[in-house]
């Protein structure tokens, strides 16, 4: 699946009393929004073997049933406005590091959910793209399922970087090793459309006082999250 995260499936998240009741944690941003999709994926999961990655302090693990094996991949260096210091999480194993750098602390063949939200945009190159989803492939089990809530900017017409992006991802992840769990349901000709959840104006807002860089852009787009399911079949 390779799709963007819509207002209806946001909403009926919300009327979810066990989604609604988690979400009173979370930012009223986009990272409500992708919070809400990813929480609803995973939030029936028992005895499951479950990483995230780039989580920090994470919001999605600390609501996960405890029979659950729950893992944390985290640098904590600050960047993006993540954690600058190891924060640990009962009930959840923390490994500093990060997904791409193919770690001996991370076994290969063994999660069977792996999940991120607002990571896999921050990944500056065509080969850490790769080497992401590469890392990611290995420590998954066969039949293991990655998801992801990536944030990318829409406008009206199809632009340069955001169609660069959701071809990189669609065709380094198959690369990989990865399938899609359902057949991709955008390209490279992706423009925003008024059905697609965003994230508020006064988010964008507070996100320019703090990345000032593509606040022009920001004025002519709407932020989005996509959302990607990928499974390992061998």
């Amino acid at each position: 699946m390779l799709d963007v995260i819509s207002k209806t499936e946001y909403f009926l998240s919300l009327d979810d009393i066990a989604v609604s009741a988690f979400l009173k944690s979370s930012p009223h941003d986009l990272k409500r929004v992708q919070d809400a999709y990813i929480y609803s994926l995973l939030k029936s999961e028992r005895c499951s073997k479950i990483i995230e990655v780039g989580g920090g302090n994470s919001r999605v693990l600390k609501g996960l049933d405890c029979s659950n094996e729950l893992w944390n991949l985290d640098e904590f260096i600050g960047r993006d406005g993540g954690p600058s210091s190891v924060i640990t999480i009962d009930g959840v194993k923390t490994v500093v590091g990060r997904l791409g750098a193919f770690s001996s602390q991370l076994p290969s063949n063994y999660f069977d959910m792996l999940f991120s939200v607002s990571v896999v945009e921050h990944l500056p190159t065509a080969q850490s793209v790769f080497n992401f989803f590469s890392d990611g492939a290995r420590i998954l089990k066969e039949g293991g399922v990655m998801h992801h809530a990536i944030d990318l900017y829409l406008q009206d017409e199809p632009f340069e970087y955001s169609s660069k992006r959701v071809e990189m991802y669609s065709q380094l992840s198959t690369q990989a090793g990865l399938i899609f769990v359902q057949k991709p349901a955008i390209d490279a000709n992706i423009r925003f459309r008024c059905s697609y959840a965003t994230n508020p104006d006064l988010g964008i807002y507070a996100w320019n006082k703090m990345v000032p860089q593509i606040s022009e852009q920001r004025l002519n787009s709407q932020s989005v999250s996509l959302k990607m399911a990928l499974k390992k079949i061998h």
